[in-house]
């Protein structure tokens, strides 16, 4: 399990969760949240995900060298 939050899709669900969560006690209110929101959150964290997977300096998703 470890091992597949360190890949792409597993940093990627770390961010979501956590935009997410963050969203919700902005707002006071877990359940206030819609899905709109959670779809935006969603899209909005795979960002960071896209711009460290095109750095051929990082060595996360890849040998790149």
């Amino acid at each position: 399990m470890m091992k597949f939050f360190n890949t792409m899709l597993g940093s990627w669900l770390k961010v979501v969760i956590t935009a997410i969560l963050t969203m919700a006690m902005a707002k006071g209110d877990i359940f206030a949240i819609t899905l709109k929101e959670c779809l935006s959150a969603g899209a909005i964290s795979i960002m960071p995900i896209i711009i460290n997977f095109l750095n051929p300096n990082d060595p996360r998703y890849g040998n790149k060298k």
